[in-house]
């Protein structure tokens, strides 16, 4: 559970400090029209985003093991 939550902190402190051009592109791409609704749909795009831009180095550098990438923590604390 600690690694989950250090997880999502990791990849918010990314998106949000190192490269938030990075969360620019991942909130277009979650919600592509302004009217967009939070949903399953949204957190479907929001896996599909992250696993196509977290390269393996990214993920080593924040020290994500076992790819275990707590989606729903960081939908909640980032796209809600």
């Amino acid at each position: 559970m600690r690694q989950a939550t250090d997880n999502a902190h990791s990849i918010g402190f990314l998106m949000l400090v190192k490269k938030p051009e990075l969360y620019n592109r991942a909130l277009k791409y979650i919600y592509p029209n302004v009217t967009d609704t939070p949903g399953n749909e949204a957190m479907e795009r929001l896996k599909e985003f992250l696993n196509d831009n977290l390269d393996d180095s990214i993920k080593s550098e924040l020290l994500i093991y076992n790819d275990k990438i707590p989606y729903d923590n960081i939908f909640q604390s980032l796209f809600l």
